[in-house]
């Protein structure tokens, strides 16, 4: 389960085969009973990774009432086992890790791994499979309320897909920035980052809102939805492993 600052997304897996998903509003979490559906066959592991600590809360008590399992939490119960390049490693979010993890594991490196959510984070992997740092922007949907919410007359104007650039009107002036003022913004800051790091890295999105933007951004290759509930995976596993000692088989 990926917990956001907005939406819950769950995903069902056996083995590397994804057999199920759906996500869930952050503001429908009381209601989740309601909504949990779970594919047939027992469920062993229940894997968290999370930047929203109530809503964490929330899940991991629902979670040990009603399946009647321990959640396992990523940075809590495990770590995310990749070399992590900075002075303070213990604040970077665990869905970022999880990104440049399962990134760098399908793709390979130099990696730059965008993930469009509440926030869009910018996560680079070096050639070797470090985590070398990044960038962090609002999202498009928190651009649109912000707007809306700090100022007196603006409205509340959801984007749409590449819409004009010049607005004839209030909401359609409030649609062309909050798009195109996007995408351009990803555009530049990849742009930068390349410069940064040099040679010619991959370049792929993930995140709620990857499919919305991420087709008008010439630099971005691949949009793989999935990516972070993957990270999760990975790393619970490698975890695993590890603490599985040499010439036993795990149960």
């Amino acid at each position: 389960m990926d917990i956001g600052n907005t939406t819950c997304a769950f995903g069902f897996f056996e083995g590397e085969k994804l057999l199920g998903s759906f996500k869930l509003p952050d503001s429908k979490i009381a209601e989740i009973s309601k909504f949990y559906r779970q594919p047939k066959g027992k469920l062993e592991h229940f894997i968290v990774i999370s930047v929203n600590p109530p809503i964490e809360r929330k899940i991991c008590a629902w979670v040990r009432k009603n399946l009647r399992i321990k959640p396992e939490v990523a940075g809590k119960d495990f770590h995310i086992e990749i070399p992590v390049l900075l002075k303070e490693p213990e604040t970077v979010g665990a869905d970022r890790l999880a990104n440049a993890l399962a990134g760098y594991e399908r793709f390979g490196g130099p990696l730059i791994v965008v993930d469009f959510g509440t926030a869009v984070t910018f996560d680079v992997v070096s050639e070797r499979g470090e985590y070398l740092g990044g960038a962090i922007a609002p999202g498009i949907m928190l651009g649109a309320h912000s707007l809306h919410e700090k100022t007196a007359l603006l409205p509340l104007v959801l984007p749409a897909r590449k819409p004009a650039a010049i607005g004839k009107d209030t909401r359609s002036a409030i649609g062309s920035g909050l798009f195109h003022g996007f995408v351009g913004m990803t555009q530049k800051l990849l742009q930068e980052i390349i410069s940064e790091l040099g040679g010619k890295p991959r370049i792929i999105a993930t995140g709620g809102d990857a499919d919305f933007v991420a087709s008008e951004v010439s630099l971005i290759e691949e949009v793989v939805p999935d990516l972070t509930l993957r990270g999760a995976l990975l790393a619970y596993r490698l975890h695993q492993k590890k603490r599985t000692p040499a010439g036993k088989r795990k149960r």
